[in-house]
């Protein structure tokens, strides 16, 4: 479920906000990609994501520490038009690490790089017949 927002509120959602001149909405969009991102980030090591204060001291441990600079960037900075270009650039980046961790980790066979996609495939690596039998967005 966390992929697949990921995958609507940055990949999508972010550049459709931006083009239409809503620049509030496109940093919620942000925001939401940022939060689902942590919690996908934690999950792709096995590890519990703490409290939100206490989120990216956390990350600062982990494998995923050399994102905390462009998670910064996605969240502190305004969208204007020279920062979206480069917000749009990092939400694709991010999307990518995410990606080929999953590939690598071999729960995704997608091809795709649109996260949803991925979501998908990851669902039919599911060996729990109970946890796979949930909609996707039942995280």
């Amino acid at each position: 479920g966390h992929l697949a927002l990921m995958a609507q509120t940055g990949q999508y959602n972010y550049s459709r906000m931006i083009s239409h001149g809503e620049l509030v909405g496109a940093s919620l969009a942000v925001n939401e990609f940022v939060n689902h991102l942590l919690y996908v980030l934690f999950n792709l090591e096995n590890r519990f994501l703490p409290y939100y204060k206490w989120q990216i001291r956390a990350l600062a441990e982990g494998k995923f520490a050399y994102l905390i600079d462009k998670i910064a960037f996605l969240i502190t900075t305004d969208n204007s038009l020279n920062n979206s270009k480069s917000k749009k650039d990092i939400i694709e980046g991010i999307s990518n690490v995410i990606i080929n961790e999953l590939k690598q980790k071999d729960i995704s066979n997608s091809n795709s790089d649109y996260l949803e996609e991925h979501a998908i495939s990851v669902t039919q690596h599911i060996k729990s017949r109970e946890i796979k039998s949930l909609h996707l967005m039942e995280y």
